[in-house]
This record gives C-alpha cells, structure tokens and sequence, in this order.
C-alpha cells in the first residue's frame, strides 16, 4: 500500500513509545503486511500483524528475503539482522493506528466518513465521479474500511488534497469510537441502516447506537428513503420512475422538484444517489452539474474480477479507474494470480494524483520494471507524453482502438493481463477481444466473501481446534483450483476433496496444504502416494490395498484417516471391527493413523438433536478405544458445518467446514459467495393458446415473455419448467412458462418491465440459493455442484 512518504520509522517511535532495534532507516514508501504480494524495495514497512490464525512474525524472515530491511513488530525475535531495523512496540496494530491519527490531525482538509450496512464503496465512488473535476481528492481504495483498512487510507493524505473519503465498515460494537477518533470526520454519510446486511449485531438498536457515535457532533447526512430528519438537507422523494434501463427520480429541493436521471434503476441505486445527492447539495455543487453528471453514474466494479481469456490466458479486469493505490494493488493482484505465465499490463491515463504527472508516471514505470512486466501497453495522451520513462517492453496508443488492432495481429496465449483504466477509455472492448467466448450465463464467486465466511466459523471453534475445509466437486461448483489457491493463501490446515485425481490437481498447482481424499480407489492408490495425499481408510479390503502399494514403494509411517461408522451406515468400520482394525494396523509399520472421523447425518436438523448425540457419543467411544490401542494422539473429526453450528463444544481436535463456507446455512445468514446470474436475449408476445416451448404448453391468457440463455445443460433442470421456477429480473421474481429446454428457458414478463440484455439473477444476492433448491425439490448441495462446466466462472476478490 503507497503511502504519503514522510515517515521514517525513527519518527514512528515518537508516537508509539516503541524501542528500536538496528541502524538501517530510511523514508517508508510502502507498508506491507503480506509476504505473498510483491514486494520491490527495501523502503517498504513489514508490519507483523498477529490474528486469531496467523502470526505475521512468523513471516519477517520471508519478507526479508524479499527485500524488506523495516520491520514494525510486538514481539521479541530469536535473532535480528544487522542491515535491517525493527520499531519493537506493545501491539502493531494499535500503533498503525496511531500513526494514522497523528497524520490526520497534520492536515486541515475535510474529511468525509462513509459508513451503513451496504453501499458504502458506491457512494463513496459516486461522490468522487461528482467532485473530482474541481477538487484534488484522496479516498479509500477499493473496499478498505476494515480498521486497518480506514488506518492505510488516513496515511494517503497530503497537503495538496482539497478532500478525503474515508470509507469505514461497522463490524461491531464498540468499534466505531476507535475509528471516529482516528478518522476525526468533518462530515458522514450514512448509506444504509438494515440489519440484514450485517452479522455482529444483536438487534437494530445496537446497529443504531454503532452508527450514532459516528454522527453525534458532525454534520450528517443519509438516503432520502430512510426520511431521517435527524439527518442534515435530507431532500424527500417525490417520485421515481423506472423505464428503459434508467430510472427518473424528482427531489424536493428547497421546496422545488428537481428531476435527475440515473442510468440504474434498482432500489439500492436511489438510495446511494439520494445519500450523494443530500451531502452535495450541503456541499454547494450546482444543481445543474449533478443533474449533467448522474446521467453518467459510473456502474463500480467493486473488485478485480478474474475470468479465463482466449488460447489460455488469464484475464484480470480492473476497469473502472486508475489512481496510484489501486494500481500497486493490482499489480499485486496480477503476481499472485501468475505462475509460469507472462505478465501482460494495459493502463490507461490515470486520474489525477496530488503528485505532478511526470511523478506518477515515474513511480508506474518503476513498478512496470520492479514486477517483471514482461509487456506494457499504455493507452492515452498524457501517458504517451512519458513514454520516454518506460523501458523497450512498452507500447502506446491514444485510444483503445488503435490498442486493439494492434492486439488483433498477435497471437497471445498462456499470459496473464491486467486491464486496468478510466471509463471514459473504452477498455471494455478490449475485455471483450481477449475473454473467452461463451454464452451469457455466468457464476460470480465472491472470493472475499469465502473469506468472511471462513472467519465466521474460524471464532466459533476453539483456537486449537484445525479446520479442514471441502473443495470436493470442482469446489461445490465454484471451481476447484481457484478456491483451493485462495484457501491456501488463507493457510488452511486441511482441504478435502472427494477423489484422488481432485488432490493431483491442487498439487500441479504447487498448493501444499495437506489434501484428505474421501474416495480412494484401488486404481488411484499409487498416484495418492506419489503426490503426498491422505487416504480416508473405511475398509479392510480397502486397507489392504493400500499397505501393499506401501510396501512395494518400501514406505513407512504413511500418514492415513481412519473413517467410523456411528450412525450413517455409508462407508466406516462397524464398532465389531476395532478391535480387528487395531491389531491390523499395529503389525503394519508401513501405516500410521493420523486422524479418525466419522460423518454426521442430521446435524441440520434441531428437532432431532439426540440422533446427532448418540453419534458424538459413539464416536466419542470408538476414537477413544482406538487411541488407547495406539498410544498416541490422533485428529479426531465428525462436526460438518451445521454441526459447528449447533454442537460446537464437539470440535474434537478438527472440523469439517463444506457448504457453509459457501455461504449456505439452515440456521445462520452468511455471506453470500455464488452469483447464477444471465440476460433476457429476445422477447415476445404470445397470444392466449398459442404453444410456448417443447410440448402442448398453450398460453392460458396473452402475454409477454421473455427467453434467457440458460437450460437444463446448465444446471437450471426441466423440474423448474411450467411455472414451478423462478427467476428475478429488475427485482421482480419471474416464473418459467413452458418446458426448460437443453440451453435456453422461457419465462412470463407480463408484469415485469424488461427489455433484451436485462439482468436476470437464477439465485445470488438477491434470491437466495435456498429458494431455487426448494423449487426443483432438491438442496442447495445439488444446485450449485451441478453448474455445468459451460457456465462461465468469474471470481471476484478485493
């Protein structure tokens, strides 16, 4: 993360009341806190953040061998490097947070904090868009408004700023009067307020008394929708009206109805345009400039989206603006993603900095020479007025036209290439040249949600406790590889797949993360071996198997699971066979038990908890007969991710987390992780008993219907056809008419005001899976691992 360079880590001391270690100093460019992100030069600060799962102390002799010779640590080091320096301080991340107060309370400039339940990033991004011709602003990187992230964004600041935007999260109790004092806000925007947005919150008055420590003594403002007058200039609504892909909404405004255009037409967008709108006007912008500029609202991207390109290249698309941060952050984004490959980077002229121009563009061309950019092409004319600062390896071209001619008559493949720019220059279409080509369906999978999910359970099982996370078929549909990277980045302990050539293929991608394989084959047991898998053992014949294969390779002490039936009756050793499996296993040094398990078959189910009970106590028994044999500790496992969430005092020594980290759960609302999403491609209008579809499907009145580009090839099976299925266009729930055919449906609009290339959502955010499972009388399981392989997946992370 580039920071205001002003800092050197004796200055640092000043404020935190640290001690330092070493004689290297020097002004701090950068922070980091990740060894896995690129790191260029020693003038970065590696600040050891230590959380609930990971230490980053453990990691300050990796980051030095990358480079970096600063250090901002809590906690005394077995041994300390004679070229580098290290700020010893009470906790790290208090005094990153310190540091961040001490710089904003140097700069006399507003500050304007955003924070609500959802929209935050939006407004933020649509306030920017408003002001930035006239003003120098700073503001929030992508979606950082994390403590740590609010504590980044303060350290951007610096005197030729005319405004900040701070955006901050509101993740529970108490947490707000640490931010409010570190931001010290002249102003705040409040998007949202709704509790269903948010996790940590008991009810909406502990959300309402978060959110009011933010706005008591400031000016306030909110969304017109929530009628606030507590909140400052809150204009009412007098109307809005949807048609033709934009919606029309008049505001009061000092008493006159004001109308403006919005190039959006869902709810959520007249929220964050009214909270822009109410701070603007307080502002002192001209009506007539907001009413010129929200016709062109730009739609955020809030993340990097990753999506496979034509003749294998992977393609990361960051195309909606291009400022300082965000490009170091997609650099990162792009060595992280690469491994063999050739690194492609296409830029745009970027907005405009507090630095001079020829300062920025020196800074990209050192970071395009720092990464290893094997390519560079640079689009407009400010950057091609400082070609000269770029090596051999870069292009230019004034528009994105001329960018992609030239692209046209290369034969580009197995490369990775980050697209990143301003709207205005068009760089969509060269998105659209290199992606691959597939129809419209696609499944969005939210990789930062992965996370928030893996966290939620992570605080609910006890901190000794491992968690193995299941990435069996192709990740639930998500994608096997994909998520078992981002999981390993997250250093899990365990990951789970169903068979063994799964494991292989995690393993060919360098992920070392232990792999428990569910189903193992005789035909598969030499290569689980030679990869350095785990074998769940669930017979004798099967145990069998795999100790001759041992022994052929001359192996011992090969670490395996031991499966247990205590209920299920699927695959496990029966209680009658321990005492055989034991004397097996204790004449057979090729085999060491390493984890014992079982399967839990009602967990989910809270009006039959002694079923779960009896299992635990019979699993309870087995492990402990099996141990006792042994002599030594084993993992023991059985909760799955209802069972964490309901019988959490039986972690045992490792769960099991499969559906839930997906954000799919009985019990609790989680983050939502995959979006089925396609597009209305044609509509027509159907006369009363004229046939609709395969079949005699006669339309029972007149009416409108429109056709999406999904069917029972992509997942959306023939049981949702005739109305017993829905679909969700412009926030209308739609049901199916006619049969599901193989790669397209048909579906009734009468109500709905659609038009081709409209938004059509299968389940995501706004429809949960849960319903579509309902729907097609199955479960959320079968739903998302049935998306076929044509569906195109694009991950999403900030």
């Amino acid at each position: 993360m580039l920071i205001n360079q002003t800092y050197k880590l004796k200055h640092l001391q000043t404020f935190s009341e640290g001690q330092i270690k070493g004689d290297f100093d020097c002004f701090i460019t950068n922070i980091c806190f990740d060894t896995r992100h690129f790191i260029g030069d020693n003038q970065h600060l590696f600040i050891a953040i230590e959380t609930n799962k990971r230490d980053g102390h453990d990691f300050i002799e990796e980051a030095y061998k990358k480079g970096v010779r600063l250090f901002l640590i809590h906690k005394k080091l077995s041994s300390y490097h004679s070229d580098a320096s290290y700020l010893i301080v009470n906790n790290t991340i208090d005094a990153l947070q310190n540091w961040a107060k001490y710089h904003r309370s140097k700069f006399n400039l507003p500050v304007l904090a955003i924070a609500g339940s959802y929209g935050k990033t939006i407004v933020k991004e649509w306030v920017y868009h408003f002001l930035r011709a006239n003003k120098n602003i700073i503001r929030s990187p992508k979606s950082y408004n994390s403590k740590l992230g609010v504590a980044l964004s303060l350290l951007t600041i610096n005197e030729s700023h005319d405004l900040a935007i701070i955006e901050t999260s509101v993740s529970e109790l108490g947490e707000m009067t640490l931010v409010k004092d570190m931001i010290n806000p002249t102003y705040s925007i409040i998007s949202s307020n709704k509790m269903n947005f948010l996790k940590k919150f008991e009810n909406q008055t502990e959300l309402q008394k978060e959110l009011n420590i933010l706005t008591k003594d400031i000016i306030s403002f909110t969304n017109s929708s929530l009628n606030d007058k507590s909140f400052e200039n809150s204009h009412q609504i007098i109307s809005a009206t949807k048609f033709d892909g934009i919606q029309k909404i008049v505001l009061s405004i000092n008493n006159n109805p004001i109308e403006f255009i919005i190039p959006f037409k869902n709810k959520i967008a007249l929220d964050n345009f009214t909270s822009c709108v109410n701070f603007l006007t307080y502002w002192g912008e001209s009506i007539e400039n907001l009413q010129s500029l929200s016709k062109v609202l730009p739609n955020v991207a809030l993340r990097l989206e990753t999506t496979k390109g034509i003749n294998n290249n992977v393609i990361i698309n960051d195309n909606y603006n291009a400022d300082l941060s965000s490009i170091k952050i997609a650099l990162e984004a792009v060595k992280a993603e690469n491994e063999n490959n050739q690194t492609i980077v296409i830029l745009s002229d970027i907005s405009k900095d507090a630095i001079s121009s020829s300062k920025i563009y020196n800074q990209i061309a050192k970071w395009i020479s720092e990464f290893k950019i094997d390519a560079f092409y640079g689009v407009g004319s400010e950057i091609i007025n400082h070609q000269n600062l770029f090596e051999k390896n870069a292009l230019f071209f004034t528009d994105s036209s001329g960018l992609l001619k030239h692209l046209e008559k290369k034969e580009l493949s197995n490369k990775t290439i980050l697209i990143k720019g301003a709207n205005k220059f068009k760089l969509n279409g060269i998105v659209n040249y290199l992606v691959e080509k597939t129809h419209e369906t696609t499944l969005t999978i939210n990789l930062n949600n992965l996370y928030k999910n893996y966290n939620y359970y992570r605080k609910k099982v006890p901190k000794s406790a491992k968690i193995l996370i299941m990435i069996k078929a192709a990740g639930y549909g998500t994608g096997l590889i994909k998520v078992a990277k981002k999981l390993s980045s997250l250093n899990v302990d365990y990951l789970g797949v169903a068979y063994t050539d799964e494991g292989i293929q995690i393993r060919k991608k360098k992920i070392e993360t232990p792999i428990l394989v569910m189903n193992v084959e005789k035909s598969s047991i030499n290569d689980l071996i030679d990869y350095k898998l785990t074998p769940s053992i669930y017979n004798f014949s099967q145990l069998d198997d795999f100790t001759r294969a041992l022994i052929s390779k001359n192996i011992t002490s090969y670490p395996v699971h031991i499966k247990l039936n205590t209920g299920m009756n699927r695959l496990g050793f029966n209680e009658n066979e321990l005492d055989d499996l034991m004397n097996y296993v204790s004449s057979q040094p090729e085999i060491r038990v390493a984890g014992v398990f079982s399967h839990l078959f009602n967990s989910d189910n809270k009006s039959n908890d002694e079923l779960t009970t009896s299992q635990l106590k019979k699993f309870t028994k087995y492990s402990n007969f099996i141990e006792n044999r042994l002599g030594y500790s084993t993992v023991k496992h059985i909760l799955n991710s209802s069972g964490i969430e309901s019988f959490s005092e039986a972690c045992f020594d490792m769960v099991r987390l499969g559906l839930g980290i997906y954000g799919i759960s009985s019990n609790h609302s989680l983050n939502n992780v995959a979006t089925l999403e396609t597009s209305v491609s044609h509509i027509r209008n159907v006369s009363k008993n004229e046939n609709i579809g395969y079949g005699i499907n006669p339309a029972k009145t007149d009416m409108k219907i429109a056709i999406i580009p999904i069917g029972y090839a992509d997942g959306f099976t023939r049981t949702l056809g005739n109305g017993k299925g829905q679909v969700l266009i412009n926030g209308v729930l739609a049901p199916t008419v006619g049969n599901i055919c193989m790669d397209m449906s048909m579906i009734d609009v009468s109500d709905v005001s659609s038009k081709i290339g409209d938004k059509v959502e299968v389940f995501g955010e706004n429809r949960k899976i849960e319903e579509l499972a309902n729907e097609m009388s199955s479960i959320p399981y079968e739903v998302l691992s049935s998306i076929s392989e044509r569906v195109v997946r694009i991950y999403t992370e900030d």
